[in-house]
């Protein structure tokens, strides 16, 4: 079980093209940080509860069973999930 400290795990489940995906990504201090699975090139939406409208980092695309995976451990540990492998991602100007 990891033991580093965690500023916020931001998760997301929506449907895309029939295919249930999901927004996973795990912000930290003024970092942030996606799966290494994780698709997609560009910024995109998400929103919250089909509500709020929230930027998804470049890559933070995953099947949504990882994002239950992922979400089900830090409910578990309240660390960071280690179900996944994390790389570094840019953090859109002005957001955090």
């Amino acid at each position: 079980m990891s033991t580093e400290p965690i500023s916020l795990l931001r998760f997301e489940c929506m449907a895309i093209d029939e295919n249930d995906r999901g927004i996973l990504c795990r912000e930290q201090g003024m970092e942030a940080y996606v799966p290494t699975i994780g698709v997609g090139d560009e910024w995109t939406s998400a929103y919250l509860a089909g509500l709020h409208e929230s930027p998804a980092q470049p890559g933070s695309d995953v099947p949504v069973e990882v994002v239950y995976q992922a979400v089900g451990e830090y409910l578990a540990t309240r660390a960071r999930p280690t179900c996944v492998e994390w790389r570094r991602e840019e953090v859109m100007p002005g957001y955090m």
